[in-house]
């Protein structure tokens, strides 16, 4: 089978010409967009090749045309590069329809000041001339990175914008994941096998005959935790059994709480600290406010681009007549029989109207 596939591949790509340099059209509502926010050969040259060289590093190597049950082929992870690099192109597009483009003036400064930093010692210019060629080709490739980078952050701006009402507005839609995400517990415990030694340990404790240190140490089956003093560390919701969570969550701070049944014994419990998330504040006054932060902006980009996508009805089109030949034997390989009909189909294009369904199992 895999002998004949790569016949009619090698026999296929043959009779195909080179074509234009662009590899895949954007379209808008079914009609074509600009061709400057198409996807070229090169573009999508460049993101496999640098896929490719972080596979190698890793002792991957990618067959030309057929996957593995873990690894795509070539042909295979370009086709997946694409809509990475067709959502690249609609950023451009928004920034482009909603005047959300860097000046000039802007882009020149910015490199500039990158080009002083870069260009501080003679040993440094003297290995960016050995890598670039000239400072001319690499303050180039510096101001286009320059350009991207601000007319992001004008698209993340307007898209995700990091304001009070909009983190409120964030914070009160998605409130109780917030709250599952950043709450922490402090807390600390001794697990025993019998209620009855539970009990009893409490009462030593109360009664100051034995630390909770001491009794955690000689205890406590959790080996974990013993020799620390039952100290569990920071807990967040859903990382613990029910039973122990809806303690922890009740306990008072600093007292001595239970015994606590579950699944894995008897619990005694002290809450050291509980930081409890309940307003926007209480996350700007954590030490999970930047990570916040990052969800809000990574969650509120991905459901905009989606919505962008949805509401303006855009997709592409393959235009590279290898890539789209793969992408349409991929989707034809899902069954025996749609791939059956890919295989005939293709070898009847090449070999004549003569060729049996048999040939396509071969």
């Amino acid at each position: 089978m895999k002998k004949f596939l790569l016949i009619l591949l090698a026999a296929f790509f043959s009779l195909t010409l080179i074509g234009a340099e662009y590899a895949v059209r954007i379209t808008k509502g079914g009609e074509a967009v600009s061709k400057e926010f198409w996807i070229t050969r090169e573009e999508i040259e460049q993101a496999f090749n640098a896929t490719v060289a972080n596979a190698a590093s890793q002792g991957i190597i990618l067959d030309p045309y057929f996957d593995s049950y873990f690894t795509p082929s070539e042909l295979g992870l370009k086709t997946m590069i694409i809509p990475y690099i067709v959502d690249e192109k609609l950023i451009d597009y928004f920034a482009w329809e909603s005047n959300l483009i860097p000046s000039e003036e802007e882009i020149d400064a910015e490199t500039d000041s990158m080009m002083e930093m870069y260009t501080s010692s003679p040993d440094m210019v003297e290995q960016i001339e050995a890598i670039y060629g000239s400072m001319d080709a690499f303050r180039s490739e510096i101001r286009n990175y320059v350009s991207d980078a601000l007319k992001a952050e004008l698209v993340q701006e307007s898209v995700a914008p990091l304001n009070d009402d909009a983190l409120a507005a964030y914070f009160e839609e998605f409130k109780t994941e917030i709250k599952n995400q950043f709450e922490t517990i402090r807390a600390r415990h001794i697990l025993v096998t019998e209620e009855a030694t539970a009990t009893e340990l409490m009462d030593r404790i109360n009664s100051g005959e034995i630390t909770f240190a001491e009794a955690a140490l000689q205890f406590s089956i959790d080996s974990s935790t013993a020799a620390n003093g039952g100290e569990l560390g920071s807990i967040v919701r859903g990382q613990t059994v029910p039973e122990f969570e809806e303690a922890i969550l009740a306990a008072p701070i600093g007292e001595l709480y239970g015994p606590v049944q579950s699944e894995f014994g008897y619990h005694l419990i002290i809450v050291e600290e509980r930081n409890e998330i309940n307003s926007l504040e209480d996350v700007v006054n954590s030490a999970s406010y930047n990570d916040f932060v990052s969800g809000y902006q990574n969650d509120t980009y991905n459901r905009w681009i989606e919505s962008y996508i949805e509401e303006n009805k855009f997709d592409y089109e393959i235009l590279d007549n290898e890539l789209l030949f793969y992408n349409e034997y991929a989707k034809a390989k899902a069954t025996e029989e749609t791939a059956n009909e890919f295989f005939v189909e293709i070898a009847s294009g090449i070999f004549g109207d003569g060729t049996s369904s048999e040939a396509s199992l071969m």
